[in-house]
Formats: C-alpha cells, structure tokens, sequence
C-alpha cells in the first residue's frame, strides 16, 4: 500500500512553531517574547485536516511544551493555551472523517484491521534516521543493510534518513537540553526532539497509546518533524555562530 503524504508535509514546520514558542516560554519575558499567533489555532486545524499522523505529533509537542512551560512559570495558561491548539488539531482530524462517518453503504469492507502490538513493528529507529541508504559512497550503507536485515520487507520509516545536516542537529539539540541553557532557541527544539523520540520509539509512550487508538501505530513517521527540528537547530547553530556577518546571514 503507497501513501501520499507530501500534500499534508509543507505543514509541518508551521504546525511544530508553536510548540518551539511554548517550549522556550520559561518565564514571563520570555513569554511575552513568543507569543502563540492568530494564524496558529488556524494552521493546527489545517493539519487535522491534511492527515492525522502529523496533526497528532504535533499536538503532543505543543502540549508537551506547553506543561513545561506551565511547570517554570507556575501558571496553568500555558497549558490551556496549548490544549485549545491540540484541540483545534483534532476537530480538523475529525472534520477529515466526516464523510467516512456518514457513508451511507456501511463500513468498507476493504480497511485494514489495526492491532496495538503493530506499534512496535512500526515504530521509529533512530539509527535508521541517522544511517545512510544502502550503497551509498560513504560504505555506511553496509551498517544499515546489517541493521535492518535481509529476512523480511522493511516499512516506509526504515526506507529513509535526514542526512548528515539533519543528524547533526538533532544530535546537538539533544547535548543542549542536557548542558544549555533552558529555553534557549536550540535547547526548546532539541526538547522537542526529545519528547518525539520518547513517544515514538519502540516500548516509548506511543506504545501505550496504541492501546488506546490502535489506528495511531505508524509511529516512525515522527522521523519527518525530527528532521525538520534538526535542520532548524543546525540552521540556528549556524545563524548564530555568523553573528556580524551580515551577509550570510542574510543568505541563511
């Protein structure tokens, strides 16, 4: 079965700034610095409407922001702020339902049934977002062939990775939650790739929810926002490191 989601993929950077904002509101300056926009409840709803996959990403890291900033300001309106964004996220999804619910000829015989254990099958490596496709130059492909093994068919997240730039960034998001500075730039989005490793590798809290909405079990798809926030930490490690040079960074 083929899936077609580049239609719903130019809205992920968009639905995922809210979160980067509510992730770096540690205080009130802050706060007041990155302030949740107009547009954001619309493009949420936009989301729901483009696929539930990426709407749901993103509606877990705006709330997942969201308490982390409710929890260092001592305040429950960023958590409410952020519910109202996962709720306008979920009405789209529920709007793109809509005609599945009301057909009139009865449930299509032709869906496949979905089993929660199936999120283990299908949820995301780390090594298979950071390791380069089998027979590239590097030779590193010989690692990934190894990994995944020649015995079965792979699934659509063991088919891709995010590139060294991508990587990179990752990477370093991470070593700043643990050593920089809280709510810097960098530090929120590498938080933010924290939360979606966390739910989304195998045994992680996406797991448990599965349980639940067994229909939500393709969770290596997370690997698209995780390489959005990597290419946006290298992008802000690098905008930063040309601080006075005028020119690239007006490039960049």
């Amino acid at each position: 079965v083929n899936h077609l989601f580049l239609a719903g993929y130019f809205l992920v950077p968009w639905q995922l700034i809210p979160a980067i904002g509510l992730a770096r509101s540690v205080d009130t300056k802050s706060a007041e610095s990155n302030p949740v926009r107009w547009w954001d409840p619309v493009v949420a709803f936009a989301g729901g409407l483009a696929g539930l996959y990426y709407a749901w990403f993103a509606s877990f890291l705006v709330m997942a922001a969201a308490i982390r900033s409710g929890v260092c300001r001592k305040s429950w309106a960023p958590v409410l702020t952020g519910f109202a964004l996962a709720a306008a996220a979920g009405l789209g999804c529920a709007s793109g339902y809509l005609p599945t619910m009301f057909r009139q000829d009865g449930p299509n015989p032709m869906v496949g049934a979905r089993l929660a254990l199936e999120s283990e099958v299908y949820a995301l490596k780390p090594l298979n977002l950071v390791l380069p496709f089998e027979g590239h130059g590097s030779g590193l492909g010989i690692i990934r062939h190894e990994f995944n093994g020649p015995h079965r068919p792979l699934h659509e997240a063991e088919t891709y990775y995010m590139g060294a730039c991508a990587s990179a960034g990752a990477v370093l998001g991470l070593m700043a939650v643990i050593t920089g500075r809280r709510g810097g730039l960098i530090e929120s989005a590498g938080f933010l790739v924290l939360m979606l490793l966390a739910l989304a590798v195998p045994g992680g809290l996406g797991a448990m929810v599965a349980y639940v909405l067994p229909g939500v079990r393709a969770l290596g798809r997370a690997g698209l926002p995780i390489a959005f926030l990597g290419l946006a930490i290298s992008g802000f490690a690098l905008d930063s490191g040309m601080v006075g040079r005028s020119g690239v960074q007006v490039a960049m």
